[in-house]
């Protein structure tokens, strides 16, 4: 069951980063992604983000864990 609610939340947090191409850091069901958002979609629920390494990866928003989403700190 899809919970749409979640979604909506995990969507307006990441959309802050995207709009202010900010890098960011998530952690799915797969496991964490530091890099910047290329693409967003909240009518498919989904989003693209470019890590550190050069790869895109898509990823489902239901797929992330809400609590794990912050700007991405580099270490010095």
């Amino acid at each position: 069951m899809v919970d749409y609610e979640k979604i909506n939340r995990i969507y307006r947090k990441l959309f802050y980063y995207f709009d202010n191409k900010i890098e960011v850091h998530i952690n799915s069901i797969y496991g964490f992604r530091n890099g910047i958002i290329l693409d967003l979609s909240e009518k498919k629920g989904t989003i693209v983000i470019r890590d550190m390494k050069g790869c895109c990866t898509p990823i489902l928003l239901e797929d992330i864990h809400e609590e794990n989403i912050a700007e991405y700190r580099r270490k010095e």
